[in-house]
């Protein structure tokens, strides 16, 4: 009888380790992940996108025309600086009303028709009605929007302060300045609706032209198909 042993211990000697492997120094666990350091980072990259618009909207060095984009925002600040830093005296009444006729007559004939290729017009006839006119120039279809923007700034800049100033007044019963401040807010009012009819003139325009386009097209395509 042959007898054949072997050492089983020996055949199952090995080790199994436990121990986690050691991660790279720059794979760190974030042990701390919530949905609100969730949110906090999307707000802050949600942030930081809004400021990079911003910025884009207002850089000089894309407008086709950066000295009449500065122009338009010093005309329209000229008024409310007078009013806020000159020296009082008899004549400021005037000075600030003046200020802000200028700076409406040279956005209406002038900044409208640079920046953004219209100019609205105001006529009052015999029967007390009025009548709007509308000039659409040959680069309203070409407008850039950084200059754009600078107009519509510059236009609001030319509204919504007189408005507020002339709140504050009315409240401390300022009689002097209510009626200085509300003649600023008018005139910057007329002028920001006479353009906001503009445009939405020529928008209207535009999509009639774009119809008649199409039409013509599919009369041409159906000339053909014959």
């Amino acid at each position: 009888m042959y007898i054949c042993s072997f050492n089983v211990q020996q055949s199952l000697d090995f080790k199994i380790d436990m121990k986690p492997k050691k991660l790279d120094s720059h794979i760190k666990p974030d042990n701390d992940i919530t949905v609100d350091k969730y949110d906090q980072v999307y707000n802050q990259q949600e942030e930081a996108e809004i400021k990079d618009l911003i910025i884009q909207e207002y850089d000089l060095r894309q407008a086709v025309n950066p000295l009449i984009c500065i122009g338009s925002l010093l005309s329209a600040l000229t008024p409310i600086l007078i009013y806020l830093f000159a020296p009082w005296n008899l004549l400021i009444y005037e000075e600030v009303s003046v200020a802000q006729l200028l700076n409406i007559l040279f956005i209406k004939n002038y900044i409208g028709q640079k920046l953004i290729g219209l100019k609205w017009g105001l006529e009052f006839r015999i029967d007390g009605s009025e009548k709007w006119n509308y000039q659409i120039q040959d680069n309203a279809g070409k407008v850039s929007s950084v200059d754009s923007t600078f107009f519509w700034t510059s236009s609001f800049i030319s509204f919504f302060p007189w408005g507020l100033l002339t709140l504050k007044n009315i409240l401390s019963l300022s009689v002097f300045w209510i009626c200085a401040n509300f003649l600023c807010l008018i005139l910057g009012g007329i002028n920001l609706y006479g353009f906001y009819r503009c445009r939405g003139e020529y928008k209207r325009k535009l999509q009639l032209w774009q119809k008649e386009m199409a039409k013509q097209g599919l009369n041409i395509v159906g000339m053909i198909m014959k």
